[in-house]
Formats: C-alpha cells, sequence, structure tokens
C-alpha cells in the first residue's frame, strides 16, 4: 500500500535546515556536558538518541520540502 506524504506548504526548506542545525548544537552541547559530569551518562544517551531522531525526521522533511518546491532553474 503506498502512502501520499502531505507537504505542509508554511514550513520552508530554510526553516527545516534551521531547526536541523539546532538539533545538531544541542547534540554538541550536550556531548560537553556528558565529558564535564554535569549531565548522567544514561540521560544523555537517551537524549541523544532523541537529537538523532530529529536530525533524521528533519532531514527526511527537507528532501521532501526540496522535492515539492517549483524548479527556478531557467538554462
Amino acid at each position: 500500500m503506498f502512502f501520499k506524504r502531505e507537504v505542509n506548504p508554511n514550513v520552508t526548506p530554510q526553516e527545516l535546515n534551521h531547526a536541523m542545525l539546532n538539533a545538531k548544537a544541542q547534540r554538541e552541547l550536550l556531548e560537553r556536558q556528558m565529558k564535564d559530569g554535569s549531565v548522567p551518562k544514561t540521560v544523555a544517551q537517551d537524549e541523544m538518541r532523541r537529537l538523532s531522531s530529529l536530525v533524521t525526521a528533519y532531514g527526511e522533511n527537507l528532501i521532501t520540502a526540496l522535492e515539492t518546491q517549483p524548479a527556478k532553474f531557467t538554462p
């Protein structure tokens, strides 16, 4: 069975890219906090998994958003 992806025209590729960059920055901060001991390792690992899932989902949504945009290339 095939499913049609719904595209939200109110979310731009730039916004999705910004969200991905934000999640990656959160992941870097979490890595530093885990190294300095301010966040327990188990909590950090759970949060890292969550952030990785978010980045993956945002990336897939970004690709979909870019694919649905009309091409602006003129030869």
